[in-house]
């Protein structure tokens, strides 16, 4: 870490490893599960993170700032990303579900999106920065954030 502050640490199922995110965009893992203990920093092109959880000894999701958790795995000397939850568990074949007169009408309060709009936000489960990663059982995790939404992650 270069500059701010921690947001979220979360060690591995294990306890060898350690995952933190800060507020200077970076994800970084301590891991004492070799004979040499290291670390590893890697700054991001995201937003800063919020939340950070180990779910398996080399898998980390992280989320924050841009609305999407991220998975992450962890090599033993790197951290490579693998992508964003929402793109990687989205059904392709979906189609938007027709929207109600008194949808339309709470978005536009709610939301500030008028009717025919479609912002890059709107396309991610969550509205507003994600706060909270907790895993779950059976291999599911939740996140919660600003916008009052508590999703159950099955697929990640």
């Amino acid at each position: 870490m270069e500059k701010g502050w921690v947001h979220s640490v979360s060690f591995s199922p294990s306890g060898n490893k350690l995952a933190w995110v800060s507020h200077d965009c970076t994800i970084s893992v301590a891991d004492s599960s070799g004979s040499q203990p290291i670390t590893c920093v890697v700054r991001l092109e995201n937003l800063p993170f919020q939340a950070c959880l180990f779910v398996t000894e080399n898998i980390i999701l992280a989320a924050g700032h841009d609305n999407s958790p991220y998975k992450y795995a962890w090599d033993g000397k790197n951290i490579k990303i693998e992508g964003d939850i929402d793109t990687l568990t989205r059904n392709k074949s979906s189609q938007p579900a027709e929207i109600s007169a008194m949808s339309k009408f709470r978005n536009l309060d709610k939301l500030a999106q008028a009717s025919g709009v479609v912002s890059a936000s709107s396309k991610k489960t969550h509205a507003n920065t994600i706060t909270c990663l907790l895993r779950m059982p059976n291999n599911t995790m939740a996140s919660s954030g600003l916008d009052s939404k508590i999703v159950i992650w099955d697929k990640f």
